[in-house]
């Protein structure tokens, strides 16, 4: 999705950023600062510092992801920024960001925890981290288990986005497989939403730049695309019980996204 909005002659959307970075970094700079106020306040005649604030520090990292799209724009004249972890802290960024406009593509968690499990065996054997694999160790350390775990967390974790969302019209959801099975119409309520040109050039320009094996192609990661684009609930890489219980799981929030899980169940 990022790079497909990256690809629009309005929009500017650059590769990932990591946002916890910069507010634990930030944290860590003003209790310091803060720590000094202290020392030196006692050295100069006692008083009570006034330190920087929470309230202060937030109003600054806000700051710095506005300043920090602005300046990867490149001159677009749409730009924002592309972080996993929005879509968990929704209720929070919206808080700070109220006039920003937010959009979510989501997919179903049998999907999403395979492409994980692929992911992370792949980035495992690139860096040789056990990180990785302690990641997806979370459950049972299967294929199948992995899947159960992580239909459990994104039914959790899909309620609580969904129940923050609400009819807020700053946000946007798309789901997944929409796109995949019709790039041309999911990008065009992309665009719209953003308020960029929905030209049909421009829409089918960036359709077929967007096709996982054209990205393949173009990318120095190839790998990362392999088995990109699946929307078949799992297919035969798992057992029709552990689908049936993840689909048990994820019920709720799937239903209340628009997913149709009868063809699965």
């Amino acid at each position: 999705m990022q790079m497909m909005l990256d690809a629009h002659p309005q929009i500017s959307c650059p590769s990932e950023h990591a946002f916890r970075t910069v507010i634990e970094n930030l944290n860590a700079f003003y209790h310091a600062y803060n720590e000094s106020l202290e020392l030196v306040a006692r050295r100069t005649g006692g008083q009570k510092p006034r330190a920087v604030s929470k309230n202060a520090i937030q109003q600054m990292f806000v700051m710095h992801l506005r300043v920090m799209a602005k300046d990867a724009s490149q001159g677009k004249s749409i730009f924002g920024l592309n972080d996993n972890t929005v879509l968990q802290n929704y209720a929070l960024f919206a808080k700070m960001l109220p006039q920003a406009k937010f959009l979510f593509i989501v997919r179903n968690p049998i999907d999403r925890a395979l492409s994980l499990w692929d992911h992370n065996h792949r980035l495992y054997e690139i860096e040789k981290s056990d990180a990785h694999l302690r990641f997806l160790k979370n459950s049972d350390g299967t294929l199948d288990g992995s899947v159960i775990d992580h239909a459990s967390h994104d039914a959790k974790r899909l309620t609580t986005f969904l129940d923050a969302v609400g009819d807020n019209q700053n946000a946007l959801i798309i789901k997944y497989e929409d796109l995949s099975h019709d790039r041309v119409t999911g990008l065009g309520r992309i665009y719209d939403f953003l308020g960029a040109t929905t030209a049909p050039d421009v829409l089918q320009r960036i359709a077929a730049e967007g096709d996982i094996g054209t990205m393949a192609k173009a990318s120095n990661s190839q790998a990362f695309f392999s088995g990109g684009g699946r929307t078949d609930f799992g297919g035969n890489k798992i057992s029709p019980e552990t689908r049936r219980q993840a689909l048990q799981i994820i019920a709720g929030p799937m239903q209340r996204l628009g997913y149709d899980l009868s063809p699965w169940q």
